[in-house]
Formats: C-alpha cells, structure tokens, sequence
C-alpha cells in the first residue's frame, strides 16, 4: 500500500495592483490580472508606498478610498475633494471636504477630526497634527483634540510637555483641555523619536 502525502502551498501574497478601464470607467486587478475593484469609477489614482499599495477612486461625490494593501475597502466615504494624503498613521490620511481640512480613518471609515479647518500641518516627527484655522492653532493626536485657540505650539526635544501661547505667555494643557501655567497639571506629551535614545 502506498501513500500519497499532498501538500497545501499557501495561496502567495501580493498587495501590487493595476488599474484597468473598461467602458471610459476604471476599476483595479490584482498582480494576477483579477477584477478586484469593478470599472466604477471616472478615475483612479495610486499611491505606492514601499510595502503597500492604496488606490483612491473619483465619482460625481467626490474622491474616496477604494483599496488599502491590495484588499477592497467597503463602505468608504466619497466626499473628499481631492486624492486624500496619508497623515500621521498608517490609516489616518488628511482630507479635503468643501475647501475645509480634516482627518479620515480608513480602518473605521470614518472621520476622526472634523473637516472645519483652514489647514493640517501633519508632525510626524511627535505622531500629532497642528490644526489651523482663523490665524490659530490647534492639536490633535490619538488621544487629545486642543482647538485652534493658541498663537504658538513648541515642542521639546526628546520627551517633553507640548507648550501653547496664549495672550504672550507660554502654558500646558491640561486633563480637561484647559490652559495652564502650572507643569504639574499638564498632560499633552510628544516625544520626538530622533531625540530618543535605548
């Protein structure tokens, strides 16, 4: 008697794509040349990282995220007026909606900042965006959204309390988003990975 032993490979992963037209509408193929993004869409733009590949596509809404590390997005918004850019995550990209500028997740589909501001400066350098909006500033990270209400924001080297100007004189934010000259009560930390050391 004899056996025959089979072995089951694992199906190759690969997150590179193509995009494709069909009926002057563009959809997207995977690496080996499948419809995964049906030709919806009046135009689809990619943005290649090193390891991944996201694919944004156009309707009459507007722009929206359609395919994130070779896999299709569902449910994503299509209200962006222009090809979003990535912000300070992985998932976290800064959108355009109405001449206004915010933060989309595109883990949860969702908005995580508000598109109400006149401006996004991303600081990947501390994992934080400054917000702007009528000649202020504000913060937002993964934990605390300080609204624009401040002339300056400095940040330390290393790790060190975030401190905000406000009427000439430089303070802290607090636990409940309140101004404080007092260091013991401040919360808002951003540590600036190249002023790290192990």
């Amino acid at each position: 008697m004899s056996f025959i032993i089979l072995t089951c490979l694992p199906l190759i992963e690969n997150d590179k794509i193509e995009v494709y037209q069909e009926n002057d509408k563009y959809g997207i193929k995977d690496f080996l040349g499948f419809i995964i993004v049906k030709a919806d869409y009046n135009e689809i733009f990619v943005d290649e990282q090193k390891y991944y590949s996201t694919a944004f596509g156009r309707t009459e809404l507007g722009w929206g995220l359609v395919c994130e590390y070779g896999e299709v997005l569902k449910n994503q918004l299509f209200i962006f007026d222009e090809v979003p850019k990535l912000s300070i995550y992985a998932n976290w990209f800064k959108v355009k909606v109405c001449g206004k500028f915010g933060i989309y997740d595109s883990d949860s589909g969702q908005m995580v900042l508000e598109a109400i501001y006149d401006e996004i400066e991303n600081r990947n350098d501390f994992e934080c965006v400054i917000t702007k909006k009528d000649g202020k500033l504000g913060f937002f990270n993964y934990k605390f959204c300080v609204p624009p209400v401040y002339d300056e924001i400095i940040f330390g080297r290393g790790l060190a309390f975030v401190r905000f100007k406000k009427d000439g004189r430089f303070g802290f934010i607090d636990k409940d988003l309140n101004w404080t000259e007092d260091i013991d009560k401040a919360r808002i930390l951003a540590k600036n990975p190249m002023f790290i050391y192990n």
